[in-house]
């Protein structure tokens, strides 16, 4: 596994397969361009309950969603059997995840957001951003 700097990590000690503390927005950012960078796929943790409810509810109240965006179950199917990626938006503030193996053409259709995720990840750099994300207000 690959160590990279913990300039924000606020525990004393670096341990293969330990979690960083992310403690600022600027280190959340830079790992997600990093991990969006290499290209890399993680396994799929799943997403939350509430997650899940918010985009079904979304699919049957919002005409026509499925013009535009994958259906949730298809979705999670998809990250099930390929894993999932980071992506940085534009904006270099957003942070999304899509199929492994989605083109870039179909990536508008087929994100979600790493707040939506369990707090389950493997990868310890994924369950970094994951709980960065969720913490978003309280990082520096």
């Amino acid at each position: 596994m690959k160590n990279f700097e913990r300039p924000t990590l606020s525990h004393a000690e670096s341990t293969e397969g330990a979690v960083e503390i992310i403690t600022t927005r600027e280190r959340f950012i830079s790992l997600a361009r990093e991990l969006a960078e290499s290209q890399e796929s993680f396994s799929f943790p799943g997403i939350t309950a509430e997650a899940y409810a918010r985009f079904k509810q979304d699919e049957e109240e919002i005409p026509g969603y499925t013009d535009f965006a994958t259906p949730i179950d298809a979705l999670i199917g998809k990250f099930q059997k390929e894993g999932m990626r980071v992506i940085v938006g534009a904006d270099n503030h957003n942070v999304f995840l899509v199929p492994a193996h989605c083109p870039d053409t179909d990536i508008d259709a087929n994100t979600i957001k790493v707040r939506t995720l369990t707090d389950t990840a493997e990868d310890p750099r994924m369950s970094a951003l994951i709980t960065a994300e969720k913490n978003w207000d309280s990082l520096s």
